[in-house]
């Protein structure tokens, strides 16, 4: 039995880096991973080595800074998979704050200032 053997995994900035070498160990210990990208080509290139694999990884486009997005993509998740076992948030930037103690209206400020800041 591997560690995410019947676990659903969603990574979030999954088209390179750390994010698509996570959502490839999630899916290699046995997780069905949801692995989400603003660069849904990126994305999609990405993720179909890792299929051609044999693993079990969904590719789905997803700006992290979209809340109306966040309930689409785990609605679906749900939908599909009847649940949502691990999030691994690795999209955006840094923002050192608690989290009880950040007001929605601060979240979406420093989102807008994430998404400004990777704008070609």
């Amino acid at each position: 039995m591997q560690r995410f053997d019947g676990k659903v995994i969603l990574v979030t900035g999954a088209a390179s880096g750390i994010g698509l070498a996570s959502a490839a160990q999630f899916a290699r210990e046995g997780g069905t991973v949801i692995a989400t990208d603003i660069n849904s080509e990126g994305l999609e290139q990405a993720i179909a080595a890792l299929r051609d694999e044999g693993l079990a990884i969904e590719a789905q486009a997803q700006d992290v800074t979209d809340q109306d997005q966040w309930v689409e993509v785990v609605r679906g998740i749900v939908e599909r998979h009847g649940h949502l076992d691990v999030l691994f948030n690795n999209a955006g930037g840094g923002h050192f704050a608690l989290l009880e103690e950040t007001t929605l209206e601060q979240w979406t400020a420093f989102s807008l200032a994430c998404r400004l800041r990777s704008a070609p």
